[in-house]
């Protein structure tokens, strides 16, 4: 971006006895020259309409182009920053003035004066870099950073105010921001889900009778009751709980230890092992949560839910939270979707999410590190976690002297009930192959070693495993097989994917066998189609530049898949050898379709390890 040209507020005449010179006679013209180029970047700015700029503004002199600002209650620019108003009980009660960015500095003339870009697109040079979140500009949305005052980012913080839209860098290298400040009140943003989860027994259950019938309808399970002549009054159980598998356990599992359960919840739903529900859970608030058995909204005589978990209340015949012929591998029931006898269950939760108000931003539960404090109920003083807290203190203290703790205390202020304290080393052990302690006493069963300690560093060749980034996907798509994220090649056209490995500097000292490890789903019987895969290496730039265009791709070489079922994945691997470190690999796996495999293939995962060699 061009430097402005900044306004001439003075020009200075001629008085008699100045000395003629041509560069004494020039300084008026210089300075109307000046005052002339300054108004015609105005007018031409305001006639292209480009952006909209507020000129010559007082500036804190902290600030720096580039940078978010807002203006103060003295009608000075300071560096914003994305925070929360709070009232005096503590309570959020919208965005701080801090927050309310209106503008970037475009430009500053001295350091506390310039222009502020207010709205519209602009260009800024490098100097951009120095007020980005981690010093790299890429496309994409910009908001103002919660924790450096004036900075953008482009990792949304929980007090989102969006700030600008970088485009990418023009033919000069300048990089084409769009500035839109929009700051507004973020404490109700919330995100809406959907998470379907398993209508099963975490285990084994109990066997149902055979003679099943209907009975009358029960409005709060929105469903009919079920009768068994021969077994009356059953109940459903789960005889072999297993809180390894995702589904429902009894509400005495060890996997609810701690939790608040509602009085007269059977069984409780194993979250742990529900992927899918465990990455967004919990809801808030709590409250907020719908759930649909068999797409009908389900009572609460039925399912509970609060900020530890969903809570099922009946278990009479048909009523659990799975099928009720079901014995622990799969359903008997033959009968149509239409009758009232299908016994298969669909379990549905719907709930939203505050984006502010979260666990990150607010304290849902409070509970005692140690007996020395105790957390209770502040209307009946009995233990708690939630709501209304008190917190107290036990000061009486003991001695221990097998104390292995690392703080030793150092002497106590009567005045104030103060300790001083201050940080000793009481125990060392070993994380790592590459080093070994030994000491005094130790090591025992953790590998802790005490008294005089000896680290001694045992050089080792070991393996490093990192994750493949994907950059580029043609004809593949993302799909699912039982709630698990797959990348599909279709069988009916060519596909593949370009992924991108970056090698630590550390990872290698020389050269080093790059592995990759993919895995295989197949969706359907068969014997899985060859795929080709190609790798272009870049190698460190080290002493000099490298042309580009000089690191061809290598010549595909076919990876053989093996028959496999449906529904079955296998991993297959290839090498890449002598990439050395500080290294960028980009590949490609193709399948080249049709081919004889007449099903889908997916991907799960794909991984690599960093083999250095001596």
């Amino acid at each position: 971006m061009a430097t402005p040209t900044a306004w001439q507020p003075v020009v200075s005449r001629i008085v008699d006895g100045t000395p003629v010179s041509a560069g004494i006679t020039n300084q008026p013209v210089d300075a109307l020259a000046t005052r002339t180029e300054y108004l015609k970047e105005v007018v031409d700015s305001a006639f292209i309409g480009t952006a909209l700029i507020s000129h010559n503004q007082p500036l804190d002199s902290t600030t720096a182009v580039g940078m978010a600002v807002y203006l103060d209650g003295n009608g000075v620019w300071q560096p914003a920053l994305a925070a929360v108003a709070y009232d005096t009980n503590g309570i959020p009660v919208g965005l701080a003035q801090e927050a309310l960015c209106t503008g970037l500095v475009l430009s500053k003339d001295t350091a506390t004066l310039g222009n502020i870009v207010l709205h519209g697109e602009v260009t800024f040079d490098s100097s951009l870099l120095s007020v980005v979140a981690g010093g790299v500009v890429s496309a994409g949305l910009y908001y103002l950073s919660a924790l450096a005052p004036g900075f953008l980012t482009n990792s949304r913080p929980a007090v989102g105010v969006l700030c600008a839209s970088i485009s990418g860098q023009d033919a000069a290298g300048d990089y084409v921001v769009f500035v839109m400040p929009s700051p507004r009140n973020v404490l109700d943003d919330h995100i809406h889900y959907k998470v379907s989860i398993a209508a099963l027994p975490a285990g084994t259950p109990n066997t149902p009778p055979s003679d099943i019938s209907l009975g009358t309808w029960d409005s709060n399970a929105q469903a009919y009751d079920l009768v068994s002549p021969s077994t009356p009054g059953f109940v459903h159980t789960i005889t072999a709980p297993n809180s390894s598998v995702e589904g429902w356990l009894p509400v005495s599992s060890s996997a609810f230890t701690g939790m608040v359960i509602p009085a007269g919840a059977v069984f409780g739903y194993n979250i742990q092992q529900d992927a899918a529900l465990r990455s967004v859970w919990p809801p808030v608030p709590p409250g907020n949560v719908y759930i649909e058995v068999n797409g009908r909204g389900a009572s609460p005589e039925l399912v509970q839910v609060n900020e530890f978990g969903i809570w099922w209340m009946a278990n009479g015949l048909g009523k659990a939270p799975w099928a009720v012929d079901y014995t622990g591998t799969s359903s008997s029931s033959s009968s149509s979707s239409g009758s009232p006898l299908n016994f298969a269950k669909r379990i549905d939760v719907w709930f939203t999410k505050m984006v502010f108000k979260t666990a990150s931003n607010m304290v849902t539960s409070l509970a005692p590190a140690d007996a020395t404090v105790s957390v209770t109920c502040a209307n009946n003083g009995l233990p708690a976690t939630t709501g209304a807290l008190k917190i107290g203190v036990n000061l009486q203290f003991s001695s221990s002297s097998d104390d292995l703790s690392y703080t030793s205390l150092k002497d106590f202020n009567p005045t104030n009930l103060a300790f001083t304290h201050g940080h000793t080393v009481s125990q060392v052990r070993s994380i790592s192959p590459s080093i070994t302690v030994s000491g005094a006493v130790g090591p025992d069963t953790n590998g802790y070693c005490q008294g005089p300690i000896t680290l001694q560093f045992v050089d080792q060749t070991i393996d490093r495993e990192g994750v493949v980034q994907l950059v580029a996907l043609d004809n593949v798509t993302e799909q699912d097989v039982n709630n698990i994220l797959y990348l599909d090649f279709p069988a009916d056209r060519t596909s593949s994917i370009r992924g991108k490995i970056s090698i630590g500097r550390a990872d290698v000292v020389n050269y080093g066998t790059v592995n990759i490890y993919f895995w295989f789903l197949g969706l359907t019987t068969g014997t899985l189609p060859a795929f080709t895969f190609s790798y272009r290496v870049l190698p460190l730039p080290a002493g000099g530049s490298i042309d580009l265009s000089s690191l061809t791709e290598s010549t595909p070489i076919s990876l053989t898949l093996p028959a496999i079922i449906t529904n079955n994945y296998v991993e297959v691997s290839t090498a890449i050898p002598e990439v050395g470190p500080a290294s960028t690999i980009y590949f490609t796996l193709q399948r080249s379709a049709p081919d004889a495999y007449l099903g889908d293939v997916g991907l799960l995962q794909t991984r690599y390890t960093v083999t250095p060699v001596a």
